[in-house]
């Protein structure tokens, strides 16, 4: 119960972060559109990771077991922990992907710099 407290942790963030972000990306005539696609779309794939993992942790794994360096782990720790791995990897994916991407909406840093000199 307390694993799924600390894992329901992020997936709040999550959900607190992609809207801004989508409206922020999305152009103004297509925000109904993609909306309306975008909720049930992070719905279905958070069902099918569930039954992805009962299945896996019922069927696949279900006798799995090992050891490493003192710790036991059994199918539903090693299908946390991968689930672990693939969000870090993909959050660094993300990171190393929008480096250098600039927001299309900022100010460049000598307009800023010309319109503080303008009003002083």
């Amino acid at each position: 119960m307390i694993a799924l407290f600390v894992t329901g942790i992020p997936m709040a963030a999550l959900n607190v972060a992609i809207m801004p972000l989508m409206l922020d990306s999305t152009p103004r005539e297509m925000l109904g559109r993609v909306s309306s696609v975008l909720m049930p779309v992070v719905n279905m794939a958070t069902l099918g990771s569930i039954v992805l993992a009962g299945w896996l942790a019922g069927t696949v794994m279900a006798h799995f077991r090992a050891q490493t360096l003192g710790l036991s782990f059994g199918p539903v720790d090693t299908i946390f922990f991968a689930a672990g791995v693939l969000g870090l990897v993909s959050g660094v994916y993300a990171m190393v992907g929008l480096r250098g991407a600039q927001d299309e909406h900022s100010v460049p840093e000598s307009e800023t710099q010309e319109s503080i000199g303008a009003t002083a």
